[in-house]
This record gives structure tokens, sequence and C-alpha cells, in this order.
């Protein structure tokens, strides 16, 4: 009786001194605090935090040398380390019902989430990722190029942000997604799964988060219990819910939101608008990968968002190494595809491949390839593919069709040949020699040149007439740096030569302009980093 007359004296002493408040409904109570630490209401007035304050949804909490610990009504318990940055996007926990989003930007977290019941939800978004858990001790860590998810205890669903692949992490397996692809989970050693731990030493409970089973990883090849089986069905049903509720505009928009407070994103154009330029390797579907290029304006004639978006269709289901058979696909024809015994319809190729630039007043260009299963070439013995080409400028337009190829088997038989269309009608036949060497007859005129901005300008001009002028596409290329500044092309070539001006150029943004009659004065201008221009078909 004493014992306990003891505990409720230092209970009713904790509540006075308002050291021990429970948290209020749809509320993050700040529980311990360290260092500097600061809340906002708008993301602009910083104030300091103070222990046992009240968040709700869209305040934003920022760790600059300090660290935070938050609890729900439920139990449910962040720690923030230093130099992170949280945002409330939705706080909803009220009589144990969960149903929160929380937008980690940059920094690390380490989520107890109680049990949720069916209904619930519980989500952490970052400018990469998306981690969303029914019950379960996770730490997320997220910088401007990566975001690294380690799960203590329980199951993780973790999506990229276009929710193009989810995974399942589990307990005591880490799983990092960088250079645009989740990687697979793998298992952390017994040193790895302590330093995790006793990284995160403030004020943490000492239980197990409420009902996350324990996963016995140690254990080979353990079986899924129902209860897991449930929670992972019931996980990716809710990213599929999320993904189902986003179109690609909402998702740009999304990653541009997120990515606003993200150092080292942004950058200039040539003309002095801020653009933000994001680069990322997606699976549409099983048979699919898309490069996709998105560069977003903030103000101009061009605000909104530009994008290059490359998809390629393969003849069937993709591996999870998806990027292994694409590097593979583009390197055949120096190697396996020589090889007359090499049966390609066994093995991964083309189906399709369009290359797409878009910019904000609905102005396009279209490079379209439908390729038909791969044939042996008799004279230059080799591999090819038949394929039917089709370049276009604003599909929605008259006369949008400004040549078209078809690449398969001519009058000489076993043999190659390309047979260009051009926009009148005109036919004009590429053909090979005996080694393979081809005589090229473009559909189309080119010229190029300097501008007197530095620039190298390619005008390709067609043969139809658009407005009663004549049918061109002009492409620009500016080499700029980070601040929009323009480089000296004539300059770098003359300092580093042939051979090294390729390099240094691309340590360099490009700035790539197209122009049309079609598109009225508008432009297409996109701001790229070399590596993923060298991706397009056009």
């Amino acid at each position: 009786m004493k014992k306990l007359s003891f505990l409720l004296t230092i209970l009713v002493l904790l509540l006075s001194a308002g050291l021990l408040v429970a948290a209020a409904p749809n509320t993050l109570q700040i529980t311990s605090l360290s260092g500097a630490v600061e809340t906002s209401t708008d993301g602009t007035v910083w104030v300091p935090a103070k222990l046992n304050m009240e968040l709700t949804t869209s305040e934003k909490l920022r760790t600059r040398d300090g660290k935070a610990e938050l609890k729900l009504q439920d139990g449910t318990t962040l720690t923030v380390r230093e130099n992170s940055y949280l945002d409330l996007t939705a706080i909803k926990c009220e009589n144990g019902l969960q149903g929160s989003t929380l937008k980690l930007f940059y920094g690390k977290i380490r989520s107890k989430v109680t049990k949720l019941k069916d209904s619930g939800k519980f989500e952490v978004h970052t400018p990469k990722v998306i981690a969303a858990v029914k019950g379960t001790e996770f730490i997320l860590d997220t910088t401007a190029l990566s975001s690294e998810l380690t799960v203590l205890e329980g199951i993780v669903a973790l999506s990229d942000i276009l929710r193009e692949r989810a995974i399942f992490v589990k307990e005591n397996e880490r799983s990092i997604f960088r250079d645009g692809v989740i990687e697979n989970p793998r298992n952390m050693t017994p040193e790895e799964q302590n330093g995790a731990r006793r990284g995160f030493e403030i004020g943490m409970l000492e239980n197990r988060g409420l009902g996350a089973p324990p996963s016995g990883r140690d254990a080979p090849a353990r079986e899924f219990t129902k209860e897991e089986v449930k929670e992972m069905a019931d996980l990716k049903r809710d990213l599929a819910d999320v993904k189902d509720r986003s179109d690609l505009e909402n998702k740009i928009d999304l990653l541009d939101n997120i990515a606003d407070v993200q150092l080292g994103t942004s950058a200039m154009d040539k003309r002095g608008f801020r653009i933000r330029t994001e680069n990322y390797i997606l699976r549409p579907s099983e048979t699919k990968i898309m490069l996709l290029n998105i560069t977003k304006r903030e103000d101009g004639p061009d605000k909104g968002v530009t994008s290059l978006e490359v998809t390629d269709t393969f003849n069937k289901q993709l591996p999870e190494n998806f990027m292994d058979v694409k590097t593979a696909v583009d390197g055949r024809y120096k190697g396996k595809w020589k090889d007359p015994n090499f049966n390609p319809l066994a093995d991964y190729f083309y189906i399709q491949e369009t290359s797409v630039l878009r910019n904000p007043h609905g102005d396009n260009i279209m490079d379209d390839i439908i390729f038909r299963p791969p044939l042996w070439d008799t004279v230059v013995l080799r591999w090819d593919q038949p394929f039917i080409e089709k370049f276009t400028i604003n599909t929605s337009t008259t006369n949008s069709l400004k040549w078209s190829l078809f690449h398969d088997f001519g009058a000489t038989a076993g043999r190659f040949e390309d047979k260009y269309i051009d926009a009148l009608g005109v036919i004009t036949t590429t053909t090979y020699d005996a080694n393979g060497k081809p005589s090229i007859i473009l559909p189309y005129t080119v010229t190029n040149s300097l501008t007197a901005d530095n620039g190298f300008l390619r005008r390709e001009t067609f043969a139809d007439n658009t407005n009663a002028k004549p049918s061109y596409l002009d492409k620009y290329m500016y080499v700029i740096d980070d601040k929009g500044n323009i480089q000296d092309l004539l300059g770098l070539y003359a300092t580093y030569g042939f051979t090294g001006f390729q390099t240094k150029i691309n340590e360099f943004n490009w700035e790539l302009i197209w122009s049309a009659p079609e598109f009225g004065g508008r432009m297409i201008d996109l701001v790229v980093i070399p590596q993923i221009f060298n991706e397009m078909t056009f």
C-alpha cells in the first residue's frame, strides 16, 4: 500500500509540473526535447518548440542541432533526429482510429506505430518514397538523393513516390531508394541492428510496438503468419488506393511540392527563371520501362511542367532487375545478336519505343517505333528487327506527321533496307552494302550552325508547309551552369580539344529547346543532365 501511495504521489507531481500529459485527439504532442527544435504553422515563421506542445494537421517541425520525441493519442511515437524537417500533412488519431500522413522532407525519424485497426493507416512520405504501415517500428532516413528504410519490428510497405513499384521490408531488413530505383531488401547484420537502435537514444519507450509481431528473421525460411499476410494485403490495397487517386500531373505536382525545401535540387535556366529538374526510372507495367525527365518552372512564359518521356515496351514480363534487361538489349548488336545460333525470340527484345516531349501549353513532339520480332540478316550476318517509325509534331493538329520510316526486308532477298516517306508521300530508299554500311537519304534537309549567344542549332526542314510557311523543327542546345550562365562552346573546344570537349560539357546542365511553326511562337524548353538525354531517340 505504501508503494502504491508513493507512485500516486509521483504521478501527481508529474502532472502538476506539466511533465506527463495525455495527447489530445488528432494531435502530436511533444513529449521530449533537447537542443534547438522549432515549429511553424506556415513554413516561414518559426518559433522554439516547447515541452507538451500539441501539433496538429499542416503544422511543421524542424530540428537543427536538437532532437524531439512526439506522441499520438493511441501511443504511437516518433523520434526526430537532428537536421530534420517534418510536415504534419494529416494528423488523425481519435478513439483508437489512426489515419495520419507525415512528410519527411529531409532528415531521419524513428516511428513506433501502435497496431492499427483494419481501416486505419499510417504513412510517411519523403521526396522519393512512401512508407506505409499497420503496426510497426521503423527508421526512415532521407536526403536529396536517396531514402533509406530500416525495419526494426513488423512489416513496412515501401513504394516510390509515383507508385510504380512497391516492396515489403520486414523485421531486421533494410532497403534504399536511389537512382530512381527501390533496391530489394537485405538482412542487416547484428551490428547494424544494434547501431540502428542506438542511434535514437532520446526518450524511447522500452516496450515492443503494440501488436507488431516478432518476425523471427534469424530463423531461415520462416512462414508468414495469417495476420502478416493480411497486413501485407491491406498495405498493398492502401498503396493502390493512393495510386488510383492521382494521375501523372498530380504526381508531378506532389513531387515538386515535396521537393520545395530540399537543398541542391533547384537551378536557373538561361533566361533567369528558377527551375527544378528531376529524373526517374519507372516501371509503368510489367513489360515497360519509362525514363522520365521533369523540368518545372515557377515563373515565365513556360511556367509549369515540361517533360521528356521515353517508354520501352518489351516482348514479355520484366524481372525485378529490369534495367539489366534494357542494358543487355541495347548492347546486343555488339554481342549476341551477331551469333546465328542465338535465338532472341527466347529472350527479351523491344516491341515498341515511344519518346515524347511536352510543354505546359500542350505542344508535343513524338517519335514512335513499332517493332516486329527479330529476323536473321543473311548479308550483314546479324539479327535485326523490322520496324515502323513515325515522327510527329503536335499530334492533335492537321498534318502532324512529318515523316515515316519502314525498316524491313527489301527487294534484294535477305537484305534489310530503309524506306522513308516524307510529309508529301515521297519515298526515298536507304540501302546497305555488303558490309552493312548504309546509304542514307533523309526525308528532310539538315543545317547546323552556332548561334550568336553560344548555342548549337540544328534545323530540320520538312517537305510540307505549315501556315503557308516552310515546315521545320529547330533544336537548340545550350550548356549552362546551375545559375543559368551559358558556357562558351568554342572556348571549351579550344581549351580541351575534341576528346576532352565531350567530357567537359557533361559536367554542366544542358538546356534543350525545340521550336516549330506549329507551336505559334511557344517552345519546348527542357533542362536535363546529359545522361538522360542520351537515352532519347530523337
